[in-house]
């Protein structure tokens, strides 16, 4: 049943790239860390969809955004990032980390500050 439904997510993956890109547009898929505990390292990697999702992604040639490293920076310093899911500040990490990416990787016209938040 896993199997199967890995094969379904894939399918749907692949079949969403394609409609983006036939619009001329760049598809991306942001990775979503299960919380706390894969953000501090304590879930083993065998465990995780990360593997997973990057060996798809790889296949489809789509850019796999991670946000895992902004995440655990606030963790460390004693921020909630999570509760249950995003906190606010969880929210505002990932807010930050997506306006950076999508400027980096973009042509977006970008607050001269975006690049490097």
């Amino acid at each position: 049943l896993l199997q199967e439904s890995m094969t379904v997510a894939e399918r749907i993956i692949s079949e969403f790239s394609a409609q983006v890109k036939r619009d001329g547009r760049r598809f991306l898929v942001l990775y979503v860390p299960r919380g706390t505990d894969e953000i501090a390292g304590e879930i083993a990697e065998q465990d995780l969809w990360l593997p997973w999702i990057t060996a798809v992604t790889q296949r489809l040639d789509v850019p796999l955004l991670n946000p895992i490293d902004d995440l655990r920076e606030r963790q460390v310093a004693g921020d909630a990032v999570y509760d249950d899911h995003w906190s606010p500040i969880g929210h505002e990490v990932i807010s930050r980390f997506l306006a950076r990416e999508l400027c980096q990787r973009t042509t977006l016209e970008c607050r001269a500050d975006a690049r490097d938040l």
